[in-house]
């Protein structure tokens, strides 16, 4: 089955092989962070915090340490991983 294919079907292009750069992610506007099998990394959300531009972040119970110090609507923006759906 592949869970890519209602992407495709639309012409986006979901999984790549290559690895963007930091420098690459920084000239963004929105940057996305959702867990879940293999998503995003304490580092990774630290990272994007640090980049120009919004950063959505997913609202689960699961937590890293440093998450109740991160202000909702001032650190990020809290989306729903399961209905998130981009600002247009």
């Amino acid at each position: 089955v592949d869970r890519y294919a209602p992407f495709k079907e639309f012409g986006i292009q979901i999984a790549s092989e290559e690895k963007m750069s930091l420098a690459q992610l920084s000239k963004y506007k929105y940057h996305l962070d959702i867990g879940g099998g293999g998503g995003t990394t304490w580092f990774g959300t630290i990272e994007k915090l640090a980049m120009p531009g919004v950063l959505f972040h997913h609202v689960t119970s699961s937590k890293d340490y440093f998450h109740d110090d991160l202000i909702p609507w001032t650190h990020y923006i809290p989306v729903n991983e399961v209905s998130f759906v981009f600002p247009s």
